[in-house]
């Protein structure tokens, strides 16, 4: 879900928001993913963001919506980890 949201245009707040997970784990993707080459780092006003460079869809993943109650299921977990 997060790499399917990491389009250049979203942020790291819209992302983390959006799959329930901390602003650190969501920047610890994109350095994962900038590491193995999946994603760019792109230019934005004030700073930079991650850019995917494929379409998970196109592969054939399917991108599962992600409920309320599973977003603050994942919230708690995290935070439990943290």
């Amino acid at each position: 879900m997060a790499y399917s949201l990491t389009n250049g245009d979203n942020g790291l707040d819209f992302i983390k928001d959006r799959i329930g997970r901390s602003y650190g784990t969501v920047h610890r993707y994109w350095a994962s993913w900038q590491k193995i080459g999946i994603v760019e780092s792109i230019d934005v006003r004030g700073g930079s963001r991650a850019k995917a460079l494929f379409d998970l869809e196109e592969f054939g993943v399917v991108i599962p919506e992600i409920t309320l109650e599973e977003k603050q299921d994942a919230t708690e977990v995290e935070e439990h980890n943290e």
